[in-house]
């Protein structure tokens, strides 16, 4: 999988997977992509970054990979900070955000829906994939 930088398919507004199994297969690949040559840095890839069409990505959390398929964001902090953000789909373009300090997450696993609560640096990468689901990036946000 290459990542694009085409902005038709980062405008994409990602739709729901039918399974976890749906999910998992597209999670791996984007997975993969991450481990090699200049993504090796990377803390996040979601499924329109590479011209996909479903709700998945791939996200570090606590230094761990972790897939999040048919992700939302259900409950935020109230507080925002300015946050300097870079991304793959922009190499050396990074660009200033307001993020919430913390968000909740929710997501299909293999056990149903789950909630989970983020902060911080976590909560960062959380929005900034959520928002490729939803077709917005750091370039775009106004148009939100």
């Amino acid at each position: 999988m290459r990542i694009t930088t085409n902005r038709k398919h980062l405008k994409v507004n990602c739709t729901d997977v039918e399974s976890v199994q749906e999910g998992e297969e597209i999670a791996k690949k984007l997975r993969l992509t991450c481990s090699i040559g200049t993504n090796l840095h990377a803390v996040g890839l979601a499924h329109n970054q590479v011209g996909g069409t479903k709700n998945v990505y791939v996200a570090k959390i606590d230094g761990k990979w972790e897939y999040f398929y048919n992700a939302s964001i259900v409950d935020s902090s109230n507080e925002v900070l300015e946050h300097y953000e870079e991304c793959m789909s922009y190499p050396g373009k990074p660009n200033g955000i307001q993020r919430h300090t913390w968000v909740t997450v929710r997501y299909l696993t293999n056990s149903g829906y789950k909630e989970t609560k983020y902060y911080d640096m976590n909560a960062y990468i959380h929005q900034h994939e959520i928002d490729h689901i939803n077709g917005y990036d750091i370039h775009n946000q106004k148009e939100k």
